[in-house]
């Protein structure tokens, strides 16, 4: 991925998790539902989703078989959410690029 496209990336990241309301609330609610705790940080290790905390398990957020982001929770049972938040993250580039 370009400079460009990684900029792009990460807006498109920030307005899923910062921004757009319906993500935000479903994805607070299916973390609740599968009782994760989870954050999410950028590829400049910058948190945009809760706490940096000391979690075990670590999913990459992808685009193009390249890594934006990193999800890191308490259970592997976040595996879905980053698969959720890389998707809707990916759909949101589209619409900015």
């Amino acid at each position: 991925m370009g400079e460009k496209d990684n900029d792009i990336t990460t807006r498109a990241l920030k307005q899923v998790l910062l921004r757009d309301k319906d993500s935000i609330a479903f994805l607070k609610k299916l973390a609740e539902e599968r009782q994760v705790d989870f954050f999410v940080m950028d590829n400049n290790e910058k948190v945009l989703w809760g706490t940096n905390s000391d979690f075990t398990f670590e999913n990459k957020l992808e685009r193009d078989g390249n890594v934006f982001g990193v999800l890191r929770s308490n259970s592997d049972r976040a595996h879905d959410i980053a698969k959720l938040i890389s998707i809707l993250a990916n759909k949101e580039f589209e619409k900015k690029k």
